[in-house]
């Protein structure tokens, strides 16, 4: 199977600041690349594979409690990642419901949470750079966020191709859905992932309907 190398980790900045988007031949190599990359050095015996998220370029916004975060700054810190920055253009400041937050192009991402320490939260804080490079991870034992070793000032282990930066543990994730989102036309799809705290996170993809059918397929849906 033959992989863009340079669609990696996600995608490139068009000339406008807007990510660019993969084709539906492209998605579906870098999403057949990122599983059979997981199933290589990622999964321990055993592991079941339920949904992974290919490279995503573009910022996260959130609704934590009362307030909006348009983009949302991570809270917590984690490793120090080698990346240049992205070249993508802010968020533009305009009042939209949160449910069209697709209406935004540069948005990738949202959050729902009431408090900070929820589950959509601490993914988010691994996902909210805009570079693509933090990617989730779910599994029958694991909800994670990996990153390529290569783009960390100081991986754990040199070796390792991967470095998980964020492990919650199994039995997070209640459900998993497709929604139409925004008021743009053709109507934007998300991946939307619902969590045991009721928190929410919602990722843009326009190839949605296949992955969430395979994760349902796979939870025996």
């Amino acid at each position: 199977m033959t992989v863009n190398v340079k669609l990696l980790p996600g995608g490139l900045p068009m000339p406008n600041g807007l990510p660019k988007h993969y084709s539906g031949k492209e998605d579906k190599n870098v999403h057949k690349f990122v599983e059979q990359e997981l199933l290589k050095v990622w999964l321990r015996p055993g592991e079941k594979l339920v949904f992974c998220q290919a490279p995503t370029l573009g910022f996260l916004g959130a609704r934590i409690g009362r307030e909006r975060h348009v983009p949302y700054r991570p809270m917590r810190s984690g490793p120090e990642r080698t990346l240049k920055p992205v070249r993508l253009r802010q968020p533009t400041e305009f009042e939209f419901r949160d449910s069209d937050w697709t209406d935004e192009p540069v948005l990738s991402y949202w959050a729902h949470a009431e408090h900070p320490d929820q589950i959509a939260v601490r993914l988010a804080d691994h996902l909210c750079d805009g570079s693509g490079a933090g990617r989730l991870v779910w599994t029958d034992r694991r909800l994670a966020v990996t990153v390529f070793s290569k783009w960390l000032a100081e991986p754990p282990d040199k070796k390792a191709p991967l470095t998980t930066v964020c492990d919650l543990g199994p039995g997070l994730v209640t459900g998993i859905s497709m929604p139409f989102l925004g008021q743009s036309f053709p109507a934007v799809r998300a991946v939307r992932l619902d969590f045991a705290d009721r928190s929410t996170l919602l990722i843009r993809d326009d190839h949605a309907k296949h992955k969430v059918e395979t994760a349902w397929q796979r939870l025996g849906h």
